[in-house]
Formats: C-alpha cells, structure tokens, sequence
C-alpha cells in the first residue's frame, strides 16, 4: 500500500524490490546478489526491514533467496536458484512486484552492476554504477551526500542527514555503516557485497542500523575497528573506551557484540559464529529484524548465524564457543534453536543450512531452506519474528 518504490533486479536477479509505505530506501542488487526484501505498507516487521526500519538485509553468497514479510501477510515467496520467483506483497496490497502502485522509481541491476540506480521519490541523486561498482552510491531523500564506492568496493564515504561522520571501508569492502536519520538511503554493495545488509564471501560486509538506532557495528573480515558515528549516536565502533554499547569484532570476525537501542545486554558470537540465541520479549521480535529493532548483527566468517536483539529487550544471548549458552547449535548446525517466551516453535538448522528456523508466536508455517539456502524465511502471524540461517549466507537472515 502506498508502494512508492521497487527494485527491479536484472541479470540472476529477476525479482524485484517492494519498498514498504514511506519508506525511502532501497537495495540495488547485483549478480550473485539474487535476493532482495520487499516491505509492506504498515508492516512492523519483515526481513530485514522492521518498524520505521529503512534498512533491508540482503542475504548471502550467491544470495539466491530472499524474505518479503508483511503485516497480516498470508503468502510468501518461495526462491529458486538465481532467483527466478518474486516477492508477493501483503493483503490489502494493491501493488505486486515488481512494480507497485504510484510507483516513480526502480532499480534495475545487472550483472556486475553496469547500470544506475535512480534513488527513490524526491530524490535528485541517481547512481549509475560501472563494473564492479565502481560509481557512488546516492543517498535518499533530502540526502544531499553520496557514497563513491571505488573498485572492489575499497572505499567510500556516506554521509547521513544531520549525520557529521562518515565510515571508511578498507579493501574489498570490508565494513561500511551509512547512517541517516530515518534511514532514508540504501547500502548498494560492491562485488562480493551487493545488498544493504548482505553478508559477502567470507564475511566481507557489514552491518547496517536500524531508522532511530544510535549505534551501528560495521563487520567485516578483518574488519577490527573504525569508528563511524551516526546521528545522535554517542558511541562508536567497534570499541570504545567506557562505551556502553558496542559491537567489537575480533580478528576474521569472529565475535562481535551487536547492542540494540535502550538495550542493556549484549550478544557475544562465538568463533565462525555456530550459533545464535536471539530472545524477545513475548516474542515480538524475529531474526533478523525485531520491533523497532535498532540494529542488525551479520556475524561471522562464512556467516552462519547472527545474533539479533530486539528494541526494549531485557534479554541477552551470549553465545560462546561451540553455542554453550542459551541456544545451542552445534558446528554443523545439526540442532535447532529454541525461540522466546511462549514460542512453540522451534528452528531445525542443518549443514549448510538445509532449513531455518520460524519462530513466531502461533506460526503454522515453516521454510525449509535448501542448499546455500535457497528458500526464505515465511513470515508469522503479525510477523513478528522468524530467524533464518544458513551458512555461507546472512540472512537475517536468510536474509
């Protein structure tokens, strides 16, 4: 509803991108870059975009699948190899992917990026980009910076509405953290990184922030620290002396501590992140999105899981070594992760992610995920929560 935006995806990229009503932002996709996130209108949450949530989180290597979650939403969108299927919009939605009602832009990628993507409504940025990304990439509304992005994605510079600080990336795009307020431009990732929050082979992304989140935790292999700040944002990353919220990550990545708005607790990820834990209150939020959920957390090499906590979350989940704590999972993924409170589902995960786990609150459905995950996660009633995994593959994720 009040679609105003989609993302067209050319070559291995036949689906498009539904923007969810006033939201600004987008995701360009590229090759190997095959899924993408539809949003819907007045929908809280979905993967990967949440409540005033302007980020989407496109999924990992290869990224063959992607989850479209809408409020009320009954469907969902199955995702075959190269993506060759669509994101079906929520009830009541008048528009269909790829192009929705009143819809005044799009997107279209093709392999390795050749063409331009024009920004959303009132946007007077376009950004066309050359092989391998080599152009800049336009920020939303009333973004009057840009983000150059050079060869392999080295570098470039975001900068955010009221936003003072911007966020370096190192070779081959290894962190980047474009914040604004509201969220109201889109992360278009070079080669290995084509997507707003997608993790890359071996772990060469980032982690995007959530619209009102103050803090965000660039990730990336070797990706040991810098410290973007974001608007009203009094912390920085990854580490800081006496700072409170933070996501530190280790060498290759290992750990990090994704800390969500207003949020007390902290979410340490093992090595090769095996496992994750996420936890909400009644269960309002899923993985790797939660109600007003502030901030992402892509983990590890190869990314096998992500540890996400929602907005208002009085819970944490440390998760060590081999997933001793609150959500074991095992190296191979061969358990399942039991979810929230009063959640009575639970999310098998095998070798490279043969499944996922839904956990929503009175969920009937489930998404088996293939191979190098090529399914989705199904949205739950209200679709509050759901928590895709796979390996080689951050899905938010799947995303």
């Amino acid at each position: 509803m009040r679609m105003r935006e989609f993302v067209p995806v050319a070559a291995h990229m036949r689906k498009f991108v539904p923007v969810a009503a006033r939201m600004l932002v987008f995701m360009p996709v590229a090759a190997h870059m095959r899924e993408f996130v539809p949003v819907a209108a007045r929908m809280r949450e979905l993967v990967p975009v949440a409540a005033h949530m302007r980020e989407f989180v496109p999924v990992a290597v290869r990224m063959r699948e992607f989850v479209p979650v809408a409020t009320r939403m009954r469907e969902f969108v199955p995702v075959a190899a190269h993506m060759r299927e669509f994101a079906p919009v929520t009830m009541r939605m008048r528009e269909f992917v790829p192009v929705a009602a009143r819809m005044r832009e799009f997107m279209p990628v093709t392999a390795r990026m050749r063409e331009f993507v024009p920004v959303t409504a009132r946007m007077r940025e376009f950004v066309p980009a050359a092989g391998y990304m080599r152009e800049f990439v336009p920020v939303a509304a009333h973004m009057r910076v840009f983000m150059p992005v050079t060869a392999r994605m080295r570098e470039f510079v975001p900068v955010t509405a009221r936003m003072r600080e911007f966020v370096p990336a190192a070779a081959y795009m290894r962190e980047f953290v474009p914040v604004t307020a509201y969220m109201r431009e889109f992360i278009p990732v070079a080669e290995y990184m084509r997507g707003f929050m997608q993790v890359a082979a071996r772990m060469r992304v980032f982690v995007p922030v959530a619209a009102l989140m103050r803090e965000f935790v660039p990730v990336a292999v070797y990706m040991r620290e810098f410290a973007p700040v974001t608007a009203y944002m009094r912390e920085f990353m990854p580490v800081a002396e006496y700072m409170r919220k933070f996501m530190q990550v280790a060498a290759r990545m290992r750990v990090f501590v994704p800390v969500a708005a207003r949020m007390r607790e902290f979410v340490p990820v093992a090595a090769y992140m095996r496992e994750f834990a996420p936890v909400t209150v009644y269960m309002r939020e899923f993985v790797p999105v939660a109600a007003y959920m502030r901030e992402f957390a892509p983990v590890t090499v190869y990314m096998r899981e992500f540890v996400q906590v929602a907005a208002r979350m009085r819970e944490f989940v440390p998760v060590a070594a081999y997933m001793r704590k609150f959500t074991p999972v095992t190296m191979r993924m061969r358990e399942f992760v039991p979810v929230a409170a009063r959640m009575r589902e639970f999310v098998p995960v095998t070798v490279y992610m043969r499944e996922f786990v839904p956990v929503t609150m009175r969920m009937r459905e489930f998404v088996p995920v293939a191979a190098y995950m090529r399914e989705f996660a199904p949205v739950t009633v209200y679709m509050r929560e759901f928590m895709p995994v796979a390996v080689h593959m951050f899905v938010p994720i799947a995303a």
